[in-house]
């Protein structure tokens, strides 16, 4: 759908359901124009909430996440 979808717009294009990880970051790169990762920090706030980590750990676990999913934007 998504090929579809870039055959009939000139519009940018972001996908955004269920993007948790560089892994499913790759295959759409060559359609979308971004992603919005939603799950992923999600994932990090709930451990924060939960007490499983703390405030700096869980800053640093979403700078990674956002860096490892930046680096897997890039187009070959």
């Amino acid at each position: 759908q998504l090929r579809w979808l870039r055959e009939e717009t000139d519009l940018p294009l972001a996908v955004g359901f269920g993007i948790s990880k560089p892994e499913h970051v790759m295959p759409l790169r060559e359609l979308a124009d971004g992603v919005i990762i939603g799950s992923g920090i999600v994932r990090q706030l709930e451990d924060l909430v939960q007490g499983a980590v703390d405030r700096e750990t869980t800053l640093k676990k979403i700078g990674q996440l956002a860096n490892a999913m930046v680096s897997s934007t890039a187009r070959t």
